[in-house]
């Protein structure tokens, strides 16, 4: 799970809007709004501090996964006092790292760096040391394989958590040293259909000299884009349609003096999934045989959730929601059919909605092989579709009734 999720899903679980949130940490809603849709990511001093607020390790908040507790009766408490040493320690280099950045000190920064590779080391030997023990004594006690996967969590945790320092430092650097002072990307006009976004580009170059010429380079799905930037008043900019993906990387490219220099900008991650709608439904159906019949029935439920990942007040999850049908196929042929959009939802917000129909009986003859389906169709505002099978019934050879449930809660998005 990206950081920005789990910032939102931990915000929704707290009970804290945007507003409340941001009052929490002394940042205004937008900058809030911002790291939940990707926009931008918080700084370490802030993603410190959301850790805190919410009362979960640096680890999970990076990774949004948690840490299971160990199993041995001996290790638990050495393992949790090491973990939280390594967790202060983490703590204390990250904002010292900072500051350093901050205040320009390159030989401070040199000596920060170097310390916080030498707690990674130790990190890494004791992480180590104990997956050895753990491998000796696998073979005989099963129990230990969940404190094994939970120390292999721990190491992919840290790699997170080296990766995001050494992008944090390589992001402050390029501010203070790089090419471009300060930049920024927006995004709009968005076609599912065709697949593009419009990206609007300004750099701020830190060095400018008459003849100098600034192009950017966009690469998104395997394409590459160069647009020339218009200078004028120390600002750089440039309007580009690109095609529309989760990973698109923007580069800025300056001629001076028969000299280039290139310097990515940034990674604009999950645009595209961002825009798509979460939806997730079950049925609960049940069938009801007699002996000796040659019949049988079907009754129950069925339930859909639909949740938008970016928050507007003005727009409901609801309202980005064209059509909603469930069908009743039998053999692979539709039956019924059911507008679930004219249903009142049992639960409607700005982020959220849920739809529940209860299905009427239905009869139908026993035979060995005959197949049906609950399915819902769903389309957004974009034309994205998204079919998710609830919940499907077979007849087996011997005339048993058999419910498939694996396809539970799975819904397929179909761009259009």
């Amino acid at each position: 799970m990206n950081i920005h999720l789990k910032i939102q899903e931990l915000r929704k679980k707290a009970g804290l809007s945007q507003e409340g949130f941001a009052e929490r940490l002394g940042v205004s809603r937008q900058a809030v709004s911002k790291w939940e849709s990707g926009a931008s990511t918080p700084d370490i001093e802030k993603i410190i501090a959301i850790s805190k607020i919410f009362e979960i390790s640096l680890s999970e908040l990076l990774t949004g996964e948690k840490e299971e507790a160990p199993l041995s009766a001996e290790a638990p408490a050495e393992i949790a006092v090491n973990d939280e040493k390594y967790e202060e320690l983490l703590q204390d280099h990250l904002l010292q790292i900072d500051e350093m950045l901050k205040k320009g000190k390159k030989k401070r920064l040199i000596w920060g760096i170097a310390i916080i590779l030498v707690v990674v080391i130790v990190i890494f030997g004791y992480l180590i040391h104990h997956n050895n023990e753990l491998h000796a004594l696998e073979a005989n006690i099963k129990t230990l394989q969940s404190d094994m996967s939970g120390i292999a969590n721990i190491r992919t945790d840290i790699n997170h958590q080296i990766y995001s320092i050494r992008q944090e430092i390589s992001d402050t650097l390029k501010k203070e040293y790089g090419m471009v002072s300060d930049f920024d990307i927006e995004y709009r006009d968005m076609s599912f259909p065709d697949r593009t976004v419009v990206l609007d580009i300004y750099a701020s170059p830190r060095l400018w000299n008459n003849g100098d010429r600034i192009s950017f380079i966009i690469e998104s799905d395997g394409e590459r884009l160069t647009v020339d930037g218009i200078y004028e008043d120390g600002t750089a900019t440039a309007t580009v349609t690109v095609p529309l993906t989760d990973n698109i990387q923007v580069s800025a490219c300056i001629i001076s003096g028969g000299t280039t220099v290139q310097e990515r900008l940034d990674d604009i991650r999950s645009l595209l999934s961002l825009h798509l709608l979460d939806v997730d439904g079950h049925g609960s159906i049940s069938s009801t045989y007699t002996e000796g019949s040659d019949s049988f029935t079907l009754d129950g439920s069925v339930s859909v959730f639909v949740s938008t990942k970016l928050y507007d007040e003005n727009k409901s999850a609801k309202s980005q929601i064209k059509s909603l049908t469930l069908e009743f196929i039998e053999n692979g042929k539709a039956t019924q059919t059911v507008d679930m959009l004219e249903l009142k939802p049992d639960f409607n917000a700005a982020e959220m909605c849920n739809f529940n129909y209860s299905v009427d009986t239905i009869e139908r003859p026993l035979k060995a092989g005959d197949t049906y389906e609950f399915v819902v169709t769903l389309t957004d505002l974009n034309n994205v579709t998204y079919r998710g099978v609830l919940e499907r019934i077979e007849i087996g050879d011997n005339l048993t009734i058999e419910h498939d449930k694996s396809y539970y809660g799975s819904f397929e998005a179909i761009l259009p």
